[in-house]
């Protein structure tokens, strides 16, 4: 049983039941959603629970995309500075997420801002610092380390003047934040994973040199079905949200899945059919939108390829290609869009040459990361 099953059944027999501190809830710009206050909950409970607890602290939120995880680490901030960390580092696999998160965290004057203007605790007034390293902490104040886990893993083991040492850890306690916490396990052979050159090596080495240390992972991907990973995170998987739930709570919007069982250009095609039919509806309802589609690759090599293909395909789009399509929509949505495009009078001529202006070469894109 992963430990989130096991908080699963506390949480049914209302047995975490915690009131969300004052120092949290008021330090806090926007208010906790439910599911988000239960994710906190089940950590306040954690931090007390000699059953189930593990050290060093280490725990897992698998959340969905756009359900707020930010700010559930931003209650996790001001949890973990009120227990008396004062030393954190946030990282992640990209660069963009960096350049939000710091929006997140740091600027009071965006509307991406988490925290309240003025950060109270303990009466005392509470700073939020980006520091490059600890050399500079300041006791009262939030110290946080921004990078990406490469250049962690680089600062750390290629050690340099003004920068993360793995020495810097053996006097202080930190509290890692991890974003997009599946890349840690991603892409890492077997030998890799045993030695100091992967990124797993080099948090568990911040674990192993540290005073003391907090790892608070958070993903909306989780591979549970590999053994590793269901092993690794078997004691430490906290809290799932899927985006089932997230869509059940009417916190998403609705999604609409249409299934293809054919061959590439056939996806391709479809795609952008079911595109202009969104656009026509739009235009006809008074909004001059232009939907955006995209096709995504299993391997980055396969890129350029499927992009000559959906190029070849377009130049040499007919008649009898759409008879096709129109055959094989009986139901569903590419079925409402051949009934839309009648009832417009658009012909599948007139469709043909839509198609291949909307989608010529010079408004493709082709990003490989």
């Amino acid at each position: 049983m992963y430990l989130y099953e096991t908080y699963d059944i506390l949480v049914k027999n209302n047995i975490i039941t915690r009131d969300i501190p004052n120092y949290i809830t008021d330090n806090l710009k926007y208010p906790l959603r439910p599911y988000q206050k239960e994710a906190l909950e089940r950590y306040l409970y954690y931090k007390d629970d000699d059953s189930n607890k593990v050290l060093p602290e280490h725990l897992l939120y698998n959340m969905a995309t756009g359900s707020g995880k930010t700010l559930l680490m931003a209650a996790i901030i001001l949890e973990k500075y009120h227990q008396g960390e004062r030393n954190f580092i946030f990282f992640v696999n990209n660069d963009n997420i960096l350049t939000k998160t710091r929006a997140n965290f740091l600027d009071s004057g965006s509307n991406k801002y988490l925290f309240a203007d003025k950060i109270v605790i303990n009466n005392c007034v509470v700073n939020i610092r980006e520091v490059s390293d600890f050399s500079d902490s300041i006791n009262n104040s939030i110290n946080i380390v921004f990078t990406t886990i490469q250049k962690l893993h680089q600062d750390l083991n290629t050690p340099r003047e003004n920068r993360l040492s793995y020495e810097q850890f053996e006097d202080i306690s930190v509290v890692l934040l991890a974003d997009e916490a599946h890349h840690l396990n991603a892409g890492l052979n077997k030998n890799e994973k045993s030695d100091n050159s992967s990124w797993t090596a080099t948090i568990e080495a911040i674990q192993a040199s540290a005073e003391k240390s907090s790892l608070f992972e958070f993903t909306a991907t989780i591979d549970l079905n590999d053994k590793s990973i269901a092993q690794k995170y078997k004691n430490h998987l906290l809290y799932r949200y899927d985006l089932k739930r997230f869509r059940l709570d009417k916190y998403s919007k609705d999604v609409l899945f249409h299934l293809v069982d054919s061959d590439t250009n056939n996806r391709m095609l479809q795609g952008i059919i079911i595109s202009q039919y969104r656009k026509k509806v739009a235009l006809k309802n008074g909004l001059n939108i232009k939907p955006l589609v995209m096709f995504k690759s299993k391997k980055i090599n396969d890129n350029q390829e499927n992009l000559n293909s959906f190029l070849e395909m377009l130049e040499n789009l007919n008649e009898e290609n759409l008879k096709m399509q129109r055959d094989m929509a009986k139901t569903g949505i590419l079925k409402n869009a051949f009934d839309f495009f009648d009832s417009q009078s658009i012909s599948d001529i007139n469709l043909i040459k839509e198609l291949q202006d909307d989608f010529r070469e010079e408004r493709l894109l082709l990003i490989d990361g």
